[in-house]
């Protein structure tokens, strides 16, 4: 019986040049890496492989509603909505039954007329979610609004 084929000394010689031309292959890879010669390639790989994604998928389920400075203009040039004209939209977006609203409005201060219908609103309401201004040195926090 001879040895199997697999065991030959060409095979086995094939196998010792693979293994070194691997090994060599790998060291070289990675000390470019390491060197950050890669970089730009790794960069353009990723930005390609980034535009071969499906696009997502638009989401219907989010609503934005903004305010502009074209609004504002509109509303008589006013700095800042009246506690009313909020209590109003966030009473009707609360018939829709949102899962939850953002508030991205810095209200601290209550700015009549309607300032108790929204309060009554915010503390009706578990859905809606206020922010709040952390501050800094040269900018003092606000708070969200005392009803949520």
């Amino acid at each position: 019986m001879g040895q199997p084929e697999w065991r030959s000394p060409e095979r086995i010689e094939q196998a010792k040049i693979v293994l070194w031309v691997g090994t060599v292959a790998t060291l070289v890879v990675l000390g470019l890496r390491l060197l950050g010669a890669l970089g730009w390639l790794e960069l353009l790989a990723y930005d390609w492989l980034m535009r071969q994604r499906p696009a997502a998928p638009k989401e219907s389920r989010i609503l934005v509603v903004g305010i502009t400075e074209q609004d504002l203009q509109q509303l008589g040039g006013v700095l800042q909505l009246p506690d009313r004209t909020y209590a109003n939209l966030l009473s009707t977006l609360l018939r829709s039954q949102p899962r939850a609203i953002g508030l991205d409005i810095y209200r601290d201060t209550p700015i009549e007329p309607g300032h108790q219908a929204l309060n009554r609103v915010l503390k009706q309401s578990d859905r809606i979610i206020g922010i709040t201004k952390v501050g800094d040195e040269t900018q003092s926090p606000i708070a969200p609004p005392a009803a949520l």
